[in-house]
């Protein structure tokens, strides 16, 4: 299976995804979702019943081992532009990550299982990994902190989007001149969800109980920003 030798810009990106568990296939679909086409993520994994049900979305999937590097070499993976390297086997990690760093100009993405196993895949030159137990543990306790429902992204290692639900009976009514959150904590609401339906506000919008507000925040601000909206 080979690639269209032709460069497409950074919009069109070809990921590679070695490994079709429940990140690897969280990671496909979420690109999927935000509009790359199915021809251009190409999917590998030993795991041939995981293949079976990629089957069904995707056309570019390869079963072997993934410690035959020659079988993916097959790919020609000088057409890629991101690989995710997908698995949480150490060893299997490590291998993927060693040959294919190599190839400086790409960028490459890897689930670890532990800190350990980070430092490792960053060491070999990694670009960003996550440890999917420890991030999710670390949401959860930050969010047991506040009484208040909140969904908080990083978006970069200085700002967080807080998806916030209002419960705060002396907000409710006002508008969101009156509430002058920018001023406040230099933040920007860009968007309100209310009885399930996703709009951008404009100033004069009137806040109601219930509301899921969504705004951009430096993360040194984030908890007094939760804290201001926590219940009276």
């Amino acid at each position: 299976m080979k690639f269209n030798k032709k460069k497409d810009n950074e919009s069109n990106a070809k990921y590679l995804i070695v490994g079709y568990g429940k990140f690897g296939r969280g990671f496909a679909q979420r690109l999927i979702k935000e509009g790359v086409k199915e021809n251009r993520i190409y999917i590998i994994d030993k795991d041939k019943q995981r293949l079976m049900d990629a089957e069904n979305q995707f056309t570019n999937i390869m079963s072997t081992s993934i410690s035959d590097f020659d079988s993916i070499n097959a790919l020609d993976i000088n057409e890629i532009d991101i690989v995710v390297i997908a698995m949480s086997d150490l060893e299997e990690s490590l291998m993927i990550a060693a040959n294919c760093v190599k190839y400086r100009e790409k960028k490459y993405y890897a689930k670890a299982k532990n800190e350990i196993h980070s430092k490792l895949l960053k060491t070999l030159g990694v670009d960003e990994v996550v440890v999917p137990e420890q991030e999710v543990g670390s949401r959860l306790a930050y969010r047991s902190l506040f009484k208040n429902n909140i969904e908080i992204t990083d978006i970069n290692t200085e700002f967080n989007i807080l998806n916030v639900k209002l419960e705060k009976t002396s907000l409710e009514r006002k508008t969101l001149v009156d509430v002058n959150l920018r001023q406040l904590f230099d933040c920007n609401i860009f968007g309100i969800k209310r009885d399930g339906k996703f709009f951008i506000p404009s100033g004069t919008d009137i806040l109601k109980r219930n509301d899921v507000i969504s705004l951009v925040c430096k993360k040194n601000d984030a908890k007094k920003i939760l804290e201001y909206f926590d219940e009276d």
